[in-house]
């Protein structure tokens, strides 16, 4: 049995939106794999829960003329739309943040606000580091968690780093835009913590960005990407 059916018990015991159990399993069922090969093109392999290739309607099928011409490894049922990156960058999510999260007057739906853009802040810098390294994160609610897995994953010990650190975050930003009725997150102490984990997850993921480190994180994450491949 693969390490994403072992995660299946705790799956009907969690609720918590900030949960990776179920984000393991979603890379392992969207992750496909299109190769060149055959006279129609590019196939599909669509990897399920327990690993196995599926085939049928789903699977080893024909991709259309755009996805063929892509090549290469994406993630995503579709394999088309992928996150886009304009001179805009997390950095500044998270310099606005910290002006929120300075001013004490502010007020509760300021300190909310700077606990969710501090996390966004972070979640692009991760984004953007990973497609730098040739990894497609789809747009959607998947990418967070996505990017979240290729990290911890990643055996890069300031890319698991961060990637705990993006997980607390994410659990905050939760609490931040969908709980209102609890205050824990509505405080500026809240959003001067969110700020802090944001700026040392930016601080990692940039580290990881440079050589060796950027080559030891892209080999980490292939490896994984293989084992995931291994158990189909």
């Amino acid at each position: 049995m693969g390490p994403v059916a072992d995660r299946r018990p705790h799956r009907k015991q969690c609720s918590t939106a900030a949960c990776d159990c179920h984000n393991r399993r979603t890379v392992s069922r969207t992750y496909q794999r299109f190769d060149r090969s055959g006279p129609r093109g590019a196939k599909s392999v669509l990897f399920g829960p327990n690993g196995r290739g599926i085939r049928g309607s789903q699977g080893n099928r024909a991709a259309p003329p755009r996805m063929a011409r892509q090549g290469g490894a994406v993630f995503g049922r579709l394999g088309r739309k992928t996150l886009n990156h304009s001179k805009m960058n997390g950095d500044e999510f998270i310099r606005v943040a910290s002006k929120w999260a300075a001013n004490s007057a502010a007020g509760e739906a300021s300190f909310r606000s700077a606990v969710s853009r501090a996390y966004y802040g972070a979640f692009h810098i991760g984004q953007k580091l990973l497609a730098d390294l040739g990894f497609d994160i789809p747009a959607g609610a998947n990418s967070h968690g996505l990017v979240r897995i290729l990290l911890l994953e990643s055996g890069h010990a300031e890319a698991v780093e961060a990637g705990r650190l993006l997980k607390d975050l994410h659990s905050d930003r939760i609490k931040a835009d969908y709980r209102i009725d609890k205050g824990d997150a509505a405080t500026q102490r809240a959003a001067q913590l969110a700020v802090e984990t944001a700026s040392d997850a930016s601080r990692l993921l940039n580290s990881c960005a440079v050589e060796p480190a950027r080559a030891q994180l892209k080999n980490g994450i292939k490896s994984y990407k293989t084992k995931l491949g291994a158990n189909r």
